[in-house]
């Protein structure tokens, strides 16, 4: 019994709590209501605003389209001006673009002159920074299959232990191939600085 009122009592303290928390909201007769009426108010006279201000843009831009068809016809007279420099500056355009020809062959003849040199000594760090990568990348790898192939022989896999050495020659193969490759670009290259 005890219970059942103390449950009773909760329940009412709640549910008056919960009344005046929604009259706070502007759910009851109290202070909110006015506010949206004030708020209507404020978007009427927002939007009485807004309407005069894209009839004076409309008013604008037809004081601009008067301005643009008068400077239309200013400019219909200085038409055969106008022909006659564009004559002009086509010819000086055409001198132009043989400079820039002339310009860009000399251009050419000097990056030839400088791949020579410093280009290829950047190229060499850049492939011997490139091998150590690899070489340490292999090693990793070949560590791993290694540490793999000795937990297999322990546990008595031996499939497991097959397909590590798989691996492991697979992955020396790839290392082989691509090695050679390096070796190969920084020959050409040394060849290149000896020129």
């Amino acid at each position: 019994m005890r219970k059942i009122m103390l449950s009773l009592l909760v329940l009412l303290v709640l549910l008056g709590g919960s009344l005046v928390f929604a009259k706070g909201k502007g759910k009851g007769k109290g202070a909110g209501g006015q506010n949206k009426q004030a708020k209507k108010v404020q978007d009427r006279v927002k939007s009485q605003d807004k309407s005069k201000a894209v009839e004076k843009r409309a008013e604008k831009s037809k004081d601009e389209g008067k301005a643009l068809k008068k400077d239309a016809a200013k400019e219909k007279g200085k038409g055969k001006a106008l022909k006659e420099d564009t004559a002009k500056d086509k010819a000086k355009g055409k001198a132009l673009k043989e400079d820039a020809a002339k310009e860009k062959a000399k251009g050419k003849a000097l990056k030839e002159d400088a791949a020579k040199g410093k280009g290829h000594q950047q190229q060499l760090k850049a492939i011997q920074k490139q091998m150590s990568h690899e070489e340490a990348k292999h090693q990793k790898r070949q560590a791993r299959l290694e540490r793999i192939k000795q937990l297999a022989t322990e546990s008595g896999d031996e499939k497991t232990v097959e397909r590590v050495d798989k691996l492991i020659a697979k992955e020396q193969q790839r290392y082989d191939r691509k090695h050679s490759r390096m070796e190969e670009r920084m020959q050409k290259i040394q060849q290149m600085l000896k020129m």
